[in-house]
């Protein structure tokens, strides 16, 4: 008998006549029945579980290009100073509360108080060759002005800020001609002249620190900041209508520090 039901693929005891039932037999097929029971649970289980797996990841991924796209619009909206802040009006109503944080927060200067102006600053173009770069911010240095170059270019009768010219950009473009080592890179001597050689015949676009985020004028300290740190820039351009009308650099934020370690010593 136990060799009829294997053959017929039987599963269900319950289907045969009682006269055909036996103790070894039906012990046999009703351990068969509740392995293949066993058997589909986990299949359905798993593939249950597979399923949500997937589901979380396509929420995440959704969740990720949403935060980027409101990233994406949040800086389109300062670009463009939509809906500009009163901050001077609601300031004269935060006088009349109660808060008692209000004097604080009223002293504290905006974005605008600590910006460059665009006209104090020295331009290029993105043609020029980092060699003339390299002796305007020698220049810079000696006359203890800020050590960096706005690289401009002029599109549609207009002049853009592309991004900036450092000493920092200079070196971290100084990288070893050689092709990637698996281990440590191969050094030798005069080296560093041939790498001289080679970035001095750049032009600064190529080498410069492009622009990634902009900041508006009426825009909070603590917001440069963020995104100074989180774009792991030293600069902001500062706009107001849509257009670039100044510079916030990391060393203005940090000169705010030092005022304020001054008044409280």
């Amino acid at each position: 008998l136990g060799k009829a039901c294997a053959r017929f693929n039987l599963y269900s005891f319950n289907s045969f006549p009682a006269s055909v039932k036996s103790r070894a037999s039906g012990r046999r097929l009703r351990m068969k029945w509740a392995m293949r029971r066993r058997h589909i649970f986990a299949n359905n289980t798993m593939s249950l579980v597979s399923q949500f797996i997937d589901k979380c990841f396509q929420i995440k991924a959704l969740y990720i290009v949403a935060y980027d796209l409101l990233t994406e619009f949040y800086t389109l909206y300062l670009y463009l100073d939509i809906g500009e802040e009163k901050t001077p009006d609601m300031g004269k109503d935060m006088e009349n509360t109660e808060n008692p944080h209000s004097r604080d927060t009223m002293r504290e200067k905006r974005v605008k108080d600590l910006m460059l102006d665009l006209g104090t600053l020295e331009h290029i173009s993105p043609e020029t060759k980092v060699a003339e770069a390299v002796r305007m911010l020698r220049e810079k240095w000696q006359s203890l002005c800020p050590a960096f170059l706005l690289v401009v270019d002029e599109i549609r009768n207009k002049e853009e800020i592309l991004g900036v010219l450092s000493m920092d950009d200079i070196l971290s473009h100084m990288q070893p001609s050689t092709e990637p080592m698996e281990e440590l890179p191969i050094f030798w001597q005069g080296q560093f002249h041939e790498e001289c050689e080679a970035i001095l015949e750049k032009q600064a676009g190529e080498v410069m620190l492009q622009v990634t985020h902009v900041i508006h004028q009426s825009g909070t300290l603590m917001e440069a900041l963020h995104l100074t740190n989180s774009g792991k820039v030293d600069w902001l351009p500062v706009v107001e209508k849509g257009e670039v009308v100044g510079i916030l650099i990391k060393e203005d934020l940090f000169k705010e520090v030092v005022a304020m370690a001054e008044r409280s010593g």
